[in-house]
């Protein structure tokens, strides 16, 4: 039976086996020594009935008798139960015959339970008499291994607790407090996993700061040979990107310096690079300018440009692009940049500056004026600014009032008829010469009101192979300006595009140069780009410009999924835009990257794998200003 007892000094409640009962220990809470109660055992006399008996040896029996003593009477037992109050340890005093039963404590009130009167008739055993004669042998009394001496009065408290003597008490924790403790612990493993987060993210940003650091600086230090500044180009268009979304220190003024010193070395050297790669790297800076405008806040914080800064640039651009066809692309990507971005007011403007170094067209027979600032005002259409397309349509109009024998371009004529102003347009005649654009014009007509089946009547469409690609081509651009997806007229220009002489001339390879830049948008098989290539005349000096961009619209759509992608883009020819254009879409669909795919674009090449690099860092989230 365990013993319930309590330290006076800080009332803390414990319990001890029954064989500590008289024991001096030190309270396990405050070190004060306690004195364990002792067990009201009954007597033996009480138990049984019987006088206890005293256990004596030989000798001592024969002591006695030749003492001839009388024994001592024991002395009689207190009159009251004494013993002191479980709860608050005070001394109480009962009757005997209140013996077993409960009473309340005379101090705390509380019910405690009597201990039952011992009533001792019997000699204590500690003080029996020996009564032998001197001299007489003393018994020899073994000592039990591990036992106790008698004269013992305290234990050590570690022994205690290790043989489990005594057991605090402890009372159950609440709802509330495993409540706070368990939000206690979450918050601490919360707090160190962002620690290690923390740690982790600052050391990927240095590495990707040093990695962006290196290829700017081997492109300002011309190590990369092979390359032709338009090449040089397109990377510093990636890397400006790199400094505003992807590094630790964002400056926007680093990335426009940069954008603007690739534009002065394309200029410096013009006949080091193809017509085609300059034009796309004057493409790819459009599209990083646009990336780097932002808000007020952000430009007065450095993190972004001005757009009055972005704008300049894009002029610069577009004005030194040579194609019509990658013009137009660049008008169409530009105002939609411009929308998204939220300046829309800005695209009017911008493409009225951009008319005033252009040339009038190659063959006389459309206004490209015209039809640039009706591209723009197709994009603010679609972007719900009717009032700003309605400004361009009066400003397209008001050319051809000066100039009636014009006639009037294709996407004049799609704006016309968005706004519901088709009686507006000029009253022409069509002239010799003027059939191709008749063609498209119809063509994009039956497209516009949703029936484009019709259109694609042989009657309708030109029967020369390079006349059809060229009408096909063109009203594929135009679909994307009006938000028209057309099954029928994608599969009509995949068919042709795999046909033989379909290049048989320079229009139509530059309109298919412009669609490689829409294969995606437009859901062309890549196969077909891939027969096309074949099919390119090497006689015609455009082809071999051509080429590399057929190869890069025929990689197949998955070209981020692995080292076969790399062994693809492989095989456009090195040292072209369109090479490093495909490396670094690997990248773009590689969202977080591998490890594994950077190591086998080593082998590849220096330029290869910078251009790779780029890739997977602008498909990272960007980093939060």
């Amino acid at each position: 039976m365990a013993i319930h007892f309590a330290c006076k000094a800080c009332k803390k409640k414990f319990k001890a086996a029954d064989k500590f009962a008289g024991k001096s220990v030190p309270c396990p809470n405050c070190k004060v020594p306690v004195v364990i109660p002792g067990l009201a055992v009954p007597s033996g006399s009480e138990r049984n009935g019987s006088t206890p008996r005293l256990v004596l040896s030989a000798e001592d029996i024969a002591a006695k008798a030749l003492a001839n003593e009388e024994q001592p009477q024991a002395p009689a037992g207190p009159a009251t139960i004494e013993f002191p109050c479980p709860f608050c340890d005070e001394k109480q005093s009962f009757a005997p015959a209140m013996g077993g039963k409960r009473a309340p404590c005379t101090s705390c009130r509380r019910i405690i339970k009597i201990p039952l009167h011992e009533n001792k008739t019997g000699p204590e055993w500690k003080q029996q008499q020996t009564n032998r004669p001197a001299g007489a042998v003393l018994p020899k009394v073994l000592q039990l291994e591990g036992a106790w001496d008698s004269s013992l009065e305290r234990v050590s408290e570690e022994a205690l607790l290790e043989s489990g003597a005594i057991v605090e008490d402890y009372e159950p924790l609440t709802l509330g407090q495993k409540l706070s403790r368990a939000a206690f612990v979450l918050i601490f493993l919360a707090l160190g996993g962002l620690t290690t987060l923390f740690f982790l993210s600052k050391r990927e940003q240095a590495f990707d700061d040093s990695k962006v650091a290196l290829i700017e600086g081997k492109i300002s230090k011309d190590s990369y040979k092979e390359l032709s500044p338009a090449g040089k180009a397109f990377l510093a268009s990636d890397i400006s990107r790199c400094k505003v979304r992807n590094t630790a220190d964002p400056s926007a003024a680093k990335s426009r310096r940069l954008l603007l010193g690739s534009l002065q070395g394309m200029k410096e050297k013009p006949q080091a690079q193809s017509v085609v790669d300059r034009d796309f790297a004057y493409l790819a800076i459009c599209h990083a300018a646009l990336a780097l405008g932002g808000a007020e806040p952000q430009a007065r914080e450095g993190v972004r440009l001005k757009w009055d800064d972005v704008q300049k640039i894009l002029r610069q651009a577009v004005d030194e692009i040579s194609l019509f066809e990658i013009r137009v692309l660049a008008v169409r990507d530009i105002s939609r940049g411009l929308v998204q971005g939220g300046q829309s007011e800005r695209v009017f403007s911008l493409v009225s500056q951009i008319q005033s170094g252009l040339p009038d067209g190659r063959d006389k027979k459309m206004d490209e004026t015209a039809e640039l600032f009706a591209i723009a005002g197709l994009e603010l259409f679609q972007a719900k600014q009717a009032d700003q397309a309605k400004q361009v349509l009066d400003t397209v109009l008001s050319r051809y009032k000066t100039a009636p024998e014009k006639l009037p371009s294709v996407a004049t004529v799609l704006l016309a008829m968005v706004l519901a102003r088709e009686k507006d347009l000029p009253k022409f005649q069509p002239k010799a010469g003027d059939e191709m654009e008749n063609f498209v014009m119809n063509l994009c007509v039956f497209l516009q009101g949703g029936k484009v089946e019709d259109g694609l009547q042989a009657k309708a469409l030109p029967r020369d192979p390079p006349g059809l690609f060229t009408c096909l081509a063109r009203a594929g651009f135009y679909s994307t300006l009006l938000r028209k997806e057309s099954p029928a007229l994608n599969q009509k220009i995949a068919e042709i595009l795999a046909e033989k002489n379909v290049f048989a001339g320079e229009e139509p390879m530059r309109w298919a140069l412009l669609l490689s830049a829409l294969s995606s948008e437009l859901k062309l098989p890549p196969e077909k780009w891939s027969k096309a290539s074949d099919n390119l005349i090497p006689a015609i000096p455009s082809s071999k410009f051509l080429k590399p961009r057929m190869v890069l619209a025929s990689l197949p759509e998955s070209k981020g999924k692995g080292p076969e992608a790399l062994e693809n883009a492989s095989k456009i020819d090195k040292g072209t835009v369109a090479r490093l254009t495909a490396y670094r879409d690997i990248g773009l669909l590689s969202p977080g990257g591998f490890p594994a795919l950077l190591k086998d674009a080593e082998k590849y090449g220096e330029v290869e794998f910078a251009a790779l690099t780029l890739g997977l860092l602008l498909a990272k989230p960007e980093k939060s200003k």
